[in-house]
């Protein structure tokens, strides 16, 4: 079984549900840069704030902000726990649903074993990166790297599985598929 020969309706209900989860993926992409700038620096001072700076020096600016200097205060253990918890149960699944369609591509099994690791690693690193980077700031570069590597992985995923649904040669029906 794979994806190309699906029916006709599973492949369009599977192309919505990658069309939502690449909205999805835009959207937390422009959460993070629009709270933490993406970047270590930025991490740094969203997650362990700035309350214990004196004055406004330059390197606890990010970009834009020299005629708007603001006080961040850390973020609490109850605030990680509350972004946290509902992402450590959702995006699991997502990715549970995202490999289990990649299953029933052409890629071979160690692929597909690669990505499994990849992305649950880069999940559990995403998710645990803001939780390190409140006790030590040189966790911060974690935040940016295990996003971006999330991203990648996701965004593979669905190009593969497009690429699988609609442009991979179909298989005949009494092959060995």
């Amino acid at each position: 079984m794979h994806l190309r020969r699906l029916a006709l309706g599973m492949r369009v209900l599977l192309t919505l549900f990658l069309v939502c989860m690449l909205l999805g993926l835009w959207i937390s992409a422009l959460k993070y840069t629009h709270r933490a700038e993406f970047s270590a620096e930025g991490a740094d001072l969203y997650y362990r704030g700035n309350l214990e700076d004196d004055d406004p020096s330059s390197e606890a600016l990010l970009p834009g902000e020299e005629e708007a200097w603001t006080l961040h205060e850390p973020k609490s253990t109850a605030f990680l726990v509350d972004v946290t918890h509902p992402h450590a149960f959702s995006v699991p699944v997502l990715f549970f649903i995202l490999f289990h369609f990649l299953a029933l591509t052409r890629l071979r099994e160690w692929q597909k074993v690669s990505f499994h690791l990849y992305g649950f690693l880069s999940l559990i690193l995403a998710f645990g990166a803001p939780w390190l980077v409140v006790r030590d700031e040189r966790f911060a570069a974690l935040f940016v790297i295990s996003g971006v590597n999330l991203l990648l992985c996701l965004l593979a995923v669905i190009g593969i599985l497009l690429w699988e649904t609609w442009m991979a040669p179909a298989e005949s029906r009494s092959g060995q598929g």
